[in-house]
C-alpha cells in the first residue's frame, strides 16, 4: 500500500527572519495568483526540504535563507528544516521543535542519507535499493520518486515524469514497475543475478572458445593428437617397465648360487667389527695406564726438586695415612698432585716427602709392566683387525668373481631397457605439459557448466517469484480504463477517445500519438491526465500500487488560451477532479481522506474554487515572500528621449 505523504505547513526564513507559516492542510489545496508571485517557488520549497536541488529564481533566490515544512511521512508527523547555508543536511524535528536527527543529503560510508530515510518511512527502501541502474547509479527519492509526485511548471508540457533520455527513462520505468508491483526486490535481485551470470558465462565461453581454437589449430597442441600420443606412449611405458623388471629378475635368479659366498662375506664383516672393537678397548686401557704412569713420573720429578733443597727449608709431616681413616680404603695408589697429601690433598710437610716418594716408586713399579703388557695387547688387536680385514676383502673378491660371469650377459640389456623407459617417461612428461592448457580449459568449461546450472536455477526461481507479482495485462487494463476515463472526461479537442498506456514504456498515448506529437496545451492536459490516473490507481487499488498518495500539479492550464473554448476545457478539468475525489471521499472515506492534491495555477475558475479545502491566493502586489517591497529591486527612472535638433530640422 502506498505510504502517506502530505504537507501540513510551510514556513520560510528570509533575510529579515522567519515568516508566518502557510497552512496547507486539506485534501485539495489550491495556490493561485498572478504571474511572478512565487507560486512555483512555494512548491519548489517542498521539493527543497525533500532533498531535491532547486534553482530558485528572482526575489526568492535573493531573499530565501531556509525552509521548514510540517509533513506527515508514513506514520510520522515531523518538521523538515533545510537551510541554504547548510545545503548538505536536513534537520528533522518533532512537533515540539526538538531535533530528532540531522540527515545528510548525500552520505558517505554506512551513514543513512535523506533519500533512504524518506523511503524507509514510506516502505519503499528495500524496493528502491534492489534496482541496479547503468553506471551503478541508485534510485533515490528526490531524483526518481519525487517526479511522480510533483509535476513542475517547466516540465508539464515537455515530457511525462522525466526526460526521455536512456538513463532517465530506465529509472522512470523501473520506479513505475516497482510501484505497480510488476517487479519487486526479489525479482530485481534475481534479474541482476541472471544478467551477471549471462555476462560471466558469455565472457568465459568466448575466452574458452578462443583458447580451444588456438590449441586445436596446431597438430602439436591438438587435443585429439595429444591424447592419442599419450595413450600410445603409456602403453609403451608399461611394456618397457615390464621388460626391465623381467631382466632384473633373471639377473637376480642367475646370482642365487652366490648366496653361500655372501654369507661368508657377512661373517667376515662381523669378525672385522669384533676385532676393531678389541683394538678400541686395548687402546683405551693402554691410554689410562700410560697417563697414570706419566703423572707418577711427574710427581717423582717434583719430589726430586724438593729433596735438593736444604733441610731447614723442608716442611715436616707428623703422620702419613696409607688408608682412609673413615672407610679404610687404600690410598697408596691414589694419584694426587706432587707434594700434597693423598688423604686431604693439602700440601705435605717436608718430613712426609720421603714416604711419599717411596709410595710413588712402588706404584710406578706396578704400572710399568702393566703398560708394557697393554702395548702388546694393542699390537695383537691391530694384527687381528688387519687379518679380519684381509679375510673380508678375499670373501668379497670371491663373490664378485663368482657372480661376474652370471650377471654380465644382463648388464647391457638392463641398461638399454632402463634408458628406453626413462626416454618414454620424459616424452610423456613433455606431452603432459602440452596437455596442461587442455586440462585448464576443461576446468573452465566445468565452471561454465556450473554457472549455467546456477543460471537455470535462478531463472526457475524468477518464474516462481514472478507468479507472486501483479499480472502485467491486468495492471495495464486497469490503468487504461482509468486513463481513458480521465481523457474522456477532459474532452480534449479533436480527440477520438483512443487513450491508453504503451505496454513497454507505460507512457500515455492518445489517438495513437506519442506525447511529444501533440500540441502544447494538449500535452499539458495529457500530462495532467496521466498523473491523475496514477494517483487514482493508488487510491482505488492501494494493495497493487505503492505510489505515495500526494500529487502537486504546477500550472495545469499551461499553454491554454484565454478564449472561451480553452477556459471551458480548464473548467471541465477542475470540475471533474473535484467531483471525482469528493464522490470517492463520501462513498469510501479512508484513504480518500488522507491523500493530498496541490494545484498551482494563475487562476482557478471561480465556479470550482469552493471545492478546495485550502486556497492560498496571492493578490497584487503581495507574493510568496510577504511584505517585500520591490521584489526585484528599486525601479529605475525613465528619461525622455529627445530628438536631435538636426534630425528635427530635417523633418524626421
Amino acid at each position: 500500500m502506498g505510504g502517506t505523504l502530505r504537507v501540513n505547513s510551510l514556513a520560510i526564513q528570509d533575510r529579515r527572519g522567519w515568516q508566518k507559516p502557510y497552512e496547507l492542510t486539506g485534501r485539495l489545496v489550491g495556490i493561485i495568483g498572478p504571474i511572478d508571485r512565487g507560486k512555483s517557488s512555494m512548491v519548489d520549497c517542498i521539493d527543497f526540504v525533500l532533498g531535491r536541488s532547486v534553482r530558485f529564481k528572482g526575489a526568492v533566490d535573493d531573499q530565501l535563507v531556509a525552509v521548514k515544512a510540517g509533513m506527515q511521512i508514513g506514520d510520522e508527523e515531523v518538521f523538515l528544516h533545510r537551510s541554504r547555508r547548510r545545503l548538505g543536511v536536513v534537520r528533522v524535528e518533532d512537533l515540539a521543535g526538538d531535533e530528532i536527527a540531522t540527515v545528510p543529503i548525500n552520505a558517505s560510508g554506512d551513514q543513512q542519507e535523506l533519500s533512504d530515510w524518506l523511503l524507509a518511512r514510506l516502505g519503499l527502501d528495500d524496493a528502491f535499493a534492489s534496482v541496479r541502474l547503468p553506471h551503478d547509479r541508485r534510485l533515490s527519492f528526490a531524483s526518481d520518486l519525487l517526479p511522480y509526485l510533483h509535476v513542475r511548471q517547466e516540465d508539464i508540457d515537455r515530457f511525462v515524469i522525466r526526460p526521455q533520455t536512456s538513463a532517465d527513462d530506465a529509472a522512470r520505468l523501473a520506479v513505475a514497475k516497482l510501484l505497480l508491483e510488476l517487479i519487486n526486490p526479489a525479482s530485481e535481485r534475481l534479474g541482476a543475478r541472471i544478467h551477471d551470470l549471462n555476462n560471466e558465462i558469455r565472457n568465459k565461453q568466448r575466452k574458452a572458445d578462443q583458447v580451444r581454437d588456438f590449441l586445436n589449430a596446431s597438430p602439436e597442441t591438438n587435443s585429439g593428437t595429444l591424447d592419442a600420443d599419450l595413450d600410445r606412449l603409456r602403453d609403451d611405458e608399461t611394456q618397457a617397465a615390464q621388460r626391465l623388471k623381467s631382466l632384473r629378475d633373471r639377473a637376480r635368479a642367475a646370482t642365487q648360487f652366490a648366496e653361500q659366498r655372501q654369507q661368508q662375506v657377512d661373517r667376515a664383516r662381523q669378525r672385522l667389527a669384533t676385532a676393531e672393537d678389541g683394538v678400541d678397548w686395548a687402546l683405551r686401557r693402554h691410554r689410562e695406564k700410560a697417563t697414570a704412569l706419566a703423572q707418577i713420573d711427574a710427581s717423582l720429578a717434583e719430589l726430586g726438586e724438593v729433596a735438593a733443597a736444604s733441610s731447614e727449608d723442608r716442611e715436616r709431616l707428623a703422620l702419613l695415612y696409607d688408608a682412609c681413616p673413615a672407610c679404610e680404603t687404600d690410598l697408596s695408589s691414589r694419584a694426587v698432585p706432587t707434594g700434597r697429601c693423598s688423604l686431604c690433598t693439602e700440601t705435605l710437610p717436608g718430613a712426609a716427602q720421603h714416604k711419599e716418594k717411596q709410595q710413588l716408586q712402588r706404584a710406578r713399579e706396578r704400572l710399568v709392566p702393566e703398560v708394557a703388557e697393554l702395548e702388546q695387547n694393542v699390537t695383537r688387536a691391530r694384527h687381528a683387525a688387519d687379518l679380519a680385514r684381509e679375510q673380508l676383502a678375499l670373501a668379497r673378491r670371491a663373490v664378485d668373481e663368482d657372480t661376474a660371469d652370471a650377471v654380465t650377459p644382463y648388464v647391457d640389456a638392463i641398461t638399454a631397457a632402463a634408458t628406453e623407459l626413462e626416454a618414454l617417461r620424459s616424452e610423456i612428461t613433455t606431452l603432459e605439459r602440452l596437455k596442461e592448457p587442455h586440462r585448464r580449459l576443461s576446468e573452465r568449461q566445468e565452471e561454465i557448466n556450473r554457472l549455467s546450472e546456477e543460471l537455470d536455477q535462478a531463472r526457475e526461481q524468477q518464474v516462481r517469484v514472478g507468479a507472486e507479482l501483479n499480472e502485467p495485462d491486468d495492471v495495464l487494463q486497469r490503468l487504461n480504463n482509468l486513463f481513458g476515463r480521465v481523457v474522456s472526461e477532459f474532452r480534449l479537442p479533436w480527440a477520438t477517445g483512443r487513450a491508453r498506456l504503451d505496454r513497454d514504456t507505460l507512457l500515455p498515448m492518445v489517438d495513437d500519438q506519442d506525447f511529444d506529437q501533440r500540441g502544447g496545451g494538449s500535452r499539458t492536459a495529457v500530462s495532467v491526465a496521466y498523473s491523475l490516473t496514477l494517483m487514482m490507481y493508488a487510491l482505488e487499488d492501494p494493495t497493487r500500487f505503492q505510489l505515495p498518495q500526494m500529487l502537486i500539479l504546477d500550472s495545469p492550464q499551461k499553454n491554454l488560451g484565454r478564449n472561451d473554448h480553452d477556459q471551458d476545457l480548464a473548467t471541465r478539468i477542475y470540475r471533474w477532479i473535484i467531483d471525482y475525489f469528493e464522490v470517492r471521499r463520501e462513498a469510501l472515506g479512508g484513504r480518500y481522506e488522507t491523500f493530498q492534491l496541490v494545484i498551482v495555477d494563475n487562476n482557478i475558475p471561480t465556479a470550482v474554487r469552493s471545492g478546495f479545502d485550502t486556497l492560498i491566493q496571492f493578490k497584487d502586489p503581495h507574493g510568496f515572500i510577504r511584505d517585500l517591497d520591490h521584489p526585484h529591486g528599486e525601479p529605475a527612472g525613465y528619461e525622455q528621449l529627445a530628438l536631435d535638433d538636426e534630425l528635427d530640422h530635417d523633418g524626421l
